[in-house]
């Protein structure tokens, strides 16, 4: 057989039946990552509902105005986009690893 197939597992010792090998060229996931997600589906089908868009903006502009924090964030990093955090740094760095000894 090809390099593609050991004849005998590493880990287990013994070959793989023929059948259950992948052939060269077939995908593992022939259906491939499933195009949507259920719960996204879920809110997406709620907020396209006339007016919800606008009832979730106001709702969470009003909780901005009773000092929630979160909210306030949101609505910053919607509008401002978020700032992204650098760090700088002067100090060395030492690796210390085992696979020298």
């Amino acid at each position: 057989m090809g390099a593609i197939y050991a004849e005998v597992s590493p880990l287990t010792g013994v070959a793989p039946p023929r059948e259950g090998r992948w052939k060269p060229g077939q995908s593992g996931n022939p259906a491939g990552r499933p195009k949507s997600k259920p719960f996204k589906d879920a809110l997406q089908a709620i907020m396209d509902k006339p007016g919800m868009l606008e009832k979730t903006a106001a709702a969470l502009v009003a909780r901005s105005h009773t000092g929630d924090v979160g909210a306030t964030k949101e609505i910053a990093d919607r509008l401002d986009g978020k700032v992204t955090d650098t760090l700088e740094t002067n100090s060395l760095v030492r690796v210390v690893s085992g696979w020298d000894e």
